[in-house]
């Protein structure tokens, strides 16, 4: 697992990070720039078994260590029901933005993705 049963979370080497519990708000934020990502094995539909899924998973193991986490789920990389990753990191700017001056107890910023490897 890449994260220790403390509030130390080693992602960096040689560099421990920690984040504050004793803030009140949320800690950590959950975002996709690439939400339509899945795996080879992924069952058509289920969120459960896509890039959106593991960051829920992601988001209930952070939470039974303490931390409290923001999951946003918005997909920025489809329009008009059509799949473009072209601009997804533009579109997903403001609007993460926005989520970090409203929410300003948030130290951790996670655009989480999965690799594509042939």
């Amino acid at each position: 697992m890449w994260f220790v049963n403390r509030i130390s979370v080693f992602l960096f080497p040689y560099r421990e990070l920690h984040v504050d519990k004793e803030k009140s708000g949320p800690q950590i934020l959950i975002y996709h720039t690439h939400s339509q990502e899945a795996f080879a094995d992924s069952t058509p539909g289920d969120e459960s078994e896509t890039i959106v899924g593991m960051g829920s998973y992601l988001t209930t193991l952070l939470q039974q260590q303490g931390f409290r986490v923001l999951h946003h789920k918005e997909q920025f990389d489809m329009i008009d029901g059509t799949l473009d990753r072209n601009k997804a990191y533009t579109r997903a700017e403001p609007v993460i933005s926005k989520i970090l001056a409203e929410n300003p107890d948030i130290q951790v910023v996670i655009d989480l993705h999965r690799d594509g490897v042939g």
